[in-house]
């Protein structure tokens, strides 16, 4: 919901409600007829239009009373309040830094105010708004609440309860403006028939575009929006929940650079603090031969490499996601890997990684057995204000901060506390998070991957790979749908996304494995010892490797049998004769055919 809908969603609200509630997007600028406005001025301004109160009183808790005849108030005080304001308009002064100097009003205790107010809201002869604005102060929470907060609160709550009730009189009304309605206590607006809680959204599209046309002047670009209708069509879009601020904060970042930039260049600035994208610099023939490059690391999961191919030319092409919008927001790719344990899952994403930013560290993992509980989404995202490890701020989003062209890596998805499931709807939906200090992170330049053994249990190596992949596909559905209830994630990630991997049956492609593993063996020992490693029948060591290895535990038991067959013994070889070795030594490595016994010799 924009702007725009939520305030005619208050002003409808208002004429029968007496309390409302308004948090969400309370500390942006407002466009109003042709001028930004702050929120206090703003909601007074469209409260008169509807002509419903005989006048409308803004309080501010630091400020005091900002607008409003307080003469006309059953109070003591009499003392007309000065409610000279100064309107920012979409001219040049819309960049001037200097801020509109406010001296403040009268009433700033806000329990002397609360009195006032518990006062005129009895009073039938005159009907009035008023506007409370807390968006500057922070409550503790309905815990630690101070009993004046708690009596103040409750003084408004009782003032709207014990007004005259009248048929042809909707009577006087409250707004309170909150940055976060959890600091309000519950039992003030639950099961309150005369409360109403309205998040007020970002800008939506019609109003991005109000706002981009009314401050086009001030983008410096490659080319001049008034003139160039799609390059304006992909700034409004690319700032998707955007607030007016970022908006406003966009156009004045393309004033600060040296060079004319692009609207895609532009907003890759603002959002990820680099001009270029790595995704522009991948060569469409290395795309072409991206099956042959992935098939080197990744040994027999040809459906899964050509799964990751068509997400990859998608996001290279520009074309991720338009199914569902035509904005740029959303993350480049999601897949879900899944499928028997140790047969390639995590080494396609690193290759993966590998593949599009020459770098396997840019594949970032994540444990999931590790965000089993229900507050594990405070280390995703930050601890709250005045929680330990605050300071810190959230594991992923920290990592995006720091590295936004990358491969997310969700390791047994299925372990993660359903709350934190709800945290990936987020991301897959609007690829951004809000961090605990407020900072939108992006995830539009990323691929993320989860993954998880969900119906390995159920499947085993006698079952052929259409059999696996249908009774994979069933367990995912049912542990989603009927255990977890979130079945919207697969949605979001798309049901022919999700990629069973099968067991690793062919034993050349198990000897790939070994031998590719051997080849590493080989190198470090050549690069870090000046040692060359040599094998005298290795195509036989590899057959006997691979007998030794148990197919249903995957690659990885091939891994595994290679330490204890191999890496062991060359270990302890090196270990004993150390003052026998010099440099460029030979170890041959033979398997005895007949005893199947491994010697090792200089």
């Amino acid at each position: 919901m924009g702007v725009t809908s939520s305030i005619e969603k208050l002003k409808r609200e208002i004429a029968y409600k007496k309390l409302i509630f308004i948090d969400g997007n309370v500390q942006d600028n407002y466009l109003y007829d042709g001028h930004f406005l702050n929120l206090n001025d703003y909601l007074s301004k469209e409260l008169k239009s509807t002509k419903l109160f005989q006048d409308i009183y803004v309080w501010d808790r630091i400020e005091g009373l900002l607008e409003g005849n307080a003469s006309e108030l059953i109070t003591p005080q009499t003392k007309s309040v000065s409610s000279d304001k100064q309107v920012d308009g979409l001219g040049n002064d819309l960049f001037d830094d200097d801020d509109d100097k406010k001296t403040g009003g009268q009433f700033k205790s806000p329990s002397d105010f609360y009195s006032i107010v518990y006062k005129n809201l009895l009073n039938d002869k005159r009907k009035v708004c008023f506007i409370i604005n807390y968006s500057n102060y922070l409550f503790p929470g309905e815990q630690g609440m101070s009993d004046c907060d708690r009596e103040d609160l409750t003084r408004l709550v009782r003032g709207i309860r014990e007004q005259k009730i009248k048929m042809s009189d909707g009577g006087s009304a409250v707004i309170f403006i909150t940055y976060n309605i959890a600091q309000i206590p519950v039992s003030i607006y639950q099961n309150n028939p005369d409360s109403k809680l309205i998040t007020l959204g970002n800008p939506d599209r019609d109003e991005r575009k109000a706002i981009v046309e009314g401050i086009s002047a001030h983008y410096r670009l490659k080319t001049d929006l008034d003139s160039d209708e799609q390059s304006r069509i992909n700034l409004i879009d690319g700032m998707d929940n955007f607030t007016a601020k970022e908006i406003m904060q966009v156009a004045r970042l393309s004033r600060t650079t040296e060079d004319f930039m692009t609207v895609d260049k532009l907003l890759s600035l603002y959002k990820y603090g680099k001009k270029d994208s790595p995704w522009e610099k991948i060569e469409p023939k290395e795309v072409r031969q991206i099956v042959e490059i992935l098939g080197r690391r990744v040994k027999g999961q040809d459906a899964a490499i050509k799964k990751v191919r068509e997400v990859v030319i998608r996001a290279k092409t520009g074309l991720s996601g338009l199914q569902h919008s035509k904005t740029k927001s959303k993350p480049k790719g999601a897949l879900f890997f899944a499928g028997p344990t140790g047969v390639g899952k995590t080494e396609l994403a690193k290759s993966l990684a590998d593949f599009l930013f020459k770098d396997e560290s840019a594949c970032i993992r994540f444990d999931m057995s590790e965000y089993n509980h229900e507050h594990s989404d405070q280390k995703l995202i930050g601890a709250p204000p005045g929680y330990i490890g605050y300071e810190a701020g959230g594991q992923l989003t920290n990592q995006i901060k720091e590295r936004p062209f990358c491969v997310l890596l969700f390791d047994e998805i299925e372990k993660a506390h359903p709350k934190i499931l709800d945290k990936f709807l987020q991301i897959l939906e609007d690829g951004r998070l809000t961090d605990n200090k407020g900072e939108a992170v992006h995830f539009s330049e990323c691929i993320i991957i989860f993954t998880s053994n969900i119906g390995a249990n159920r499947v085993s190596v006698n079952m052929d790979y259409d059999e696996i992949k249908q009774t994979i596909f069933e367990c995912i559905k049912d542990k989603f749908e009927n255990e977890i209830n979130r079945p919207e994630l697969l949605g979001r990630i798309g049901y022919s996304n999700i990629v069973t991997f099968d067991f690793i049956r062919d034993k050349t492609v198990q000897k790939a494995i070994a031998s590719g593993k051997i080849t590493n063996i080989i190198d470090y020992l050549k690069e870090s010892k000046r040692i060359n490693l040599v094998f005298t029948n290795k195509d036989e060591f590899l057959d006997f490797v691979v007998s030794k290895a148990d197919v249903s535990k995957g690659g990885r038991d091939i891994l595994n049998k290679l330490e204890d067959i191999l890496i062991s013994k060359v270990a302890d070889f090196l270990f004993d004769n150390d003052g026998y070795l010099t440099t460029d030594s030979t170890v041959s490595v033979r398997l005895d055919k007949e005893t199947k016994v491994i010697h090792l010799e200089l």
